[in-house]
């Protein structure tokens, strides 16, 4: 990347790549930086002795593997909220949705630490969340990630007895980020293409 680059701005979310890019990039740093900040406030001046060992490594790639899924949902249900003013169809939109979720998950082979039955389930689960989005009224952003919250809480990599009463922090934490999240897609995201993208009209859909 030149440094001219740095003053560019992002690339106009306007179709189904576009979004699955944005999908994906934005669970995994949800993930990511939920177990990091947590892990290196947690640590303090032990952060950068324990990220070298490898039995916290090992802790922290099968964390994130099995948060990563959640974080998608999340993001797609932001996105689902976004777009329904325009979409109109809620289990269109969301079906669009689940299909653009699901390309960004099939980017990534089979983790080593979960194995390909787990694997394989969480990608059922995925489509399962996000196809339930369409089930009741869009919620305000900074309350989707309640429900999963304890899903990240448990995949931390530290032992359960040091983290027990660290949950709410974590919960702050992914509500913090997906706002701000929320901020970078309506304001970089081409909404009506997308949303045409993502949930044409039934008419279009015939055609």
């Amino acid at each position: 990347m030149g440094i001219f680059d740095w003053f560019r701005s992002p690339p106009r979310i306007a179709d189904a790549a576009a979004l699955a890019d944005f999908l994906d990039t934005r669970a995994a740093f949800l993930t990511q930086k939920s177990i990091f900040d947590y892990v290196r406030g947690r640590s303090g001046s032990y952060f950068t002795m324990i990220i070298t060992e490898e039995a916290f490594k090992a802790n922290l790639e099968e964390g994130r593997w099995k948060s990563y899924p959640y974080a998608l949902s999340i993001v797609a249900e932001m996105a689902h909220g976004v777009l329904l003013p325009l979409a109109g169809e809620p289990v269109r939109l969301a079906t669009g949705l689940r299909e653009v979720a699901l390309d960004a998950f099939d980017r990534y082979p089979v983790p080593a630490p979960l194995g390909s039955e787990t694997w394989t389930q969480s990608r059922a689960d995925l489509a399962r969340r996000v196809d339930q989005v369409a089930l009741h009224p869009p919620k305000p952003v900074k309350d989707i990630p309640i429900p999963f919250a304890q899903v990240f809480f448990d995949n931390m990599p530290i032992h359960e007895r040091l983290r027990e009463n660290d949950f709410l922090q974590i919960r702050e934490q992914l509500r913090i980020n997906l706002l701000s999240m929320h901020r970078d897609f309506t304001k970089y995201a081409d909404l009506p293409a997308l949303a045409a993208a993502i949930a044409p009209a039934a008419d279009e859909t015939a055609a």
